[in-house]
């Protein structure tokens, strides 16, 4: 059993890898789904917190990411899941900041991961395109979770007479993103 052959025989890579795409893209629009829901109450941030960093995690798993990357995202993934109990407790608000800056940084790993796949890849194939629209839908949380920390820094920031609650800024992010 040496050389990755059993017998002469060659042993083929685990089926499966095809639909973390599609998890992947259902566990994206729950994110959103949950964001947009979540509203501003003080048990938001540490709602969407476990849910979107385990998005990311299976984005970069996903994608196979390099180890050194995957042991990198699952410390900052601990990270902000522990602030943002550590926020809920306290109530401050600049830990939500964090715990969203370290989302954002996340994010900005994962759709880099999944174009690399994207765009080495010889066929078009609906995985691929799968991974095309999850890398859409990250940009979008991306400026979300880079609106809502810099917000929990700067409470004045893009604040124009209305609420500054999550789904106000996950609007903003795709629509701008749209046009």
């Amino acid at each position: 059993a040496t050389g990755g052959r059993l017998s002469g025989l060659r042993i083929a890579r685990p089926p499966g890898r095809t639909g973390r795409y599609y998890l992947l893209l259902g566990l994206l629009l729950a994110d959103i789904l949950v964001i947009g829901l979540a509203g501003a109450s003080k048990f938001a941030t540490f709602t969407y917190t476990p849910l979107t960093a385990a998005t990311l995690l299976l984005a970069l798993r996903t994608s196979e990411a390099h180890r050194r990357t995957m042991r990198v995202a699952w410390v900052a993934a601990g990270l902000a899941v522990i602030v943002s109990i550590a926020a809920l407790i306290t109530g401050d608000v600049k830990l939500n900041g964090f715990t969203y800056f370290m989302l954002f940084a996340l994010l900005l790993a994962s759709p880099v991961a999944i174009l690399r796949r994207v765009v080495t890849s010889r066929h078009v194939t609906p995985r691929l395109l799968i991974g095309a629209i999850c890398v859409y839908l990250m940009i979008g949380l991306l400026f979300t979770f880079i609106y809502l920390g810099v917000n929990a820094v700067h409470p004045s920031f893009f604040k124009q007479g209305v609420e500054t609650e999550p789904s106000i800024y996950l609007y903003f992010s795709f629509i701008t993103q749209a046009t």
